[in-house]
């Protein structure tokens, strides 16, 4: 028997969810956690491929509203960044689904695909911030920073997108700069994004804590 989302809906507990995601061979998916479990699941005869981030308590419904209608109310350009979210859902987000994502394993593969070095990221953010701007354009480290900032802005526009986006947000560097932060979207090769939205985005000006 393979995966019914009609079905899937008149379930009520995580437990009888779990038996049927189990039962229809859904496979389980990276990204785990206390609060959530995540499966990838077909739909439409198999046609389409989804991961379904399913809640294991309240906490888990709380991630999953964040993460669909925060990625939902990005722009087009700072959505790129996140997993595609699609609008089906349970109505007290029991469940959400996105698109699959494949984990990027190493710095190697990352810069194969984007074109850009992880050290770079770190370096066009460290450009923007407000202590080397301060420093003045005739030092060192500053003229540095900015022609690495410049010249990959030029060259890659997705990169010049990222470091002016992840800045805004007050995204911490040390959560970009890891290639276990990253994955490539199943359906498009060339598309890298972000895995963890809901905990990025929740990053600003209170130093990292969860602000809702």
């Amino acid at each position: 028997m393979g995966f019914n989302l009609d079905d899937f809906r008149k379930l009520r507990t995580p437990e009888d969810r779990i038996g049927y995601l189990n039962g229809t061979g859904a496979q389980s998916a990276s990204g785990d956690g206390s609060n959530r479990v995540y499966y990838n699941i077909f739909l439409n005869d198999n046609k389409l491929e989804r991961t379904l981030k399913l809640a294991l308590n309240h906490r888990g419904k709380l991630l999953n509203k964040k993460e669909l209608k925060t990625v939902l109310g990005l722009g087009k350009d700072d959505g790129a960044y996140f997993p595609i979210m699609f609008p089906q859902k349970a109505p007290d987000y029991a469940w959400i689904l996105t698109e699959v994502i494949t984990p990027i394993r190493s710095a190697r593969e990352f810069q194969n695909k984007t074109r850009i070095q992880l050290n770079h990221i770190e370096d066009g953010m460290h450009f923007l911030s407000p202590k080397i701007q301060k420093l003045g354009k005739t030092n060192t480290t500053y003229k540095r920073l900015r022609h690495v900032y410049e010249t990959l802005s030029k060259e890659n526009p997705w990169y010049a997108n990222l470091i002016k986006f992840a800045t805004a947000r007050g995204i911490p560097v040390q959560e970009l700069v890891g290639p276990d932060s990253w994955g490539v979207a199943n359906g498009d090769n060339k598309r890298i994004v972000l895995l963890n939205p809901v905990g990025l985005l929740s990053f600003g000006k209170r130093n990292g804590i969860f602000t809702w």
